[in-house]
């Protein structure tokens, strides 16, 4: 009877610890999750916050009244896109992968990083590049390693992009003249979700989605950098078949200001 009472009570116990393992994984699959949420809420927020911000002073005007209704159109097309991923987080959506012209895509991102210095600009004359990929996605993605560009140099350093293909492939260069990175970083942290250099306001997770969803499409991101001199990541994705390019729809709305400059609303 004793045997058998402490078999039992091992059995019971491990029951209970298998239980609250599992237990353990979801909440930290949920936290995750609500993590990469957060991270992606961000731009619509800030985008719907300096519409808020400028309605007051720009409500007569009719240049400001369009740039808000594209704003407002994008954000919900954002929220929606990330709440149907949430609903369906194992499907992966193939469809939305056409051909995007890449050049046109990269000039429109240098144009909307232009409200901030460094100002990035691009160098030499690109080729015609067509790739294919969701057009909000890559959008998202190689804007955030230009803003990570910025965020390390100083407003009078240098942000400097370039395109080049090579064997069936696009590579994009976004180099800095910033703070750099050491090569134990790169390896250990760089792309380690939630690592951050950037604190309590950093979640640490860009790197590491941009990384992953150029890997989904066939591509990777290779990182060279040396501390006090700058940084440069290479974005490369495979060639397009033949055909058709389309030119995504303008992905960053900007709320206009009486001047005629326009302001970031990302």
């Amino acid at each position: 009877i004793k045997v058998v009472a402490r078999q039992t009570c091992n059995l019971l116990a491990q029951a209970d610890a298998q239980n609250r393992l599992s237990r353990a994984m979801q909440f930290e699959a949920v936290s995750k999750a609500s993590a990469f949420m957060v991270h992606d809420l961000k731009t619509v927020i800030a985008q719907l916050s300096l519409l808020v911000k400028n309605a007051p002073k720009h409500r007569n005007n009719p240049a400001f009244i369009d740039d808000m209704i594209n704003t407002t159109e994008h954000a919900v097309r954002k929220m929606s896109n990330l709440v149907e991923h949430i609903r369906k987080p194992s499907e992966d959506d193939d469809s939305k992968l056409v051909p995007i012209n890449l050049t046109e895509l990269v000039i429109e991102l240098i144009a909307h990083h232009q409200h901030r210095a460094p100002h990035p600009h691009l160098e030499g004359t690109p080729p015609n590049a067509t790739i294919k990929a969701d057009a909000d996605q890559l959008r998202s993605v190689l804007g955030h390693l230009i803003q990570n560009a910025q965020d390390a140099t100083p407003p009078d350093g240098e942000v400097v992009l370039t395109l080049k293909i090579a064997k069936g492939n696009v590579v994009l260069f976004i180099q800095d003249s910033g703070s750099g990175m050491t090569e134990e970083f790169i390896s250990g942290q760089l792309f380690k979700p939630f690592e951050s250099t950037k604190g309590l306001t950093g979640m640490g997770i860009g790197a590491y989605q941009a990384r992953e969803y150029i890997q989904k499409l066939g591509g990777n991101i290779d990182v060279t950098s040396e501390p006090g001199i700058g940084s440069c990541f290479s974005v490369r994705v495979p060639l397009a078949a033949p055909g058709p390019a389309k030119m995504p729809e303008p992905g960053y709305p900007l709320i206009s200001d009486t001047t005629g400059v326009r302001e970031d609303a990302n």
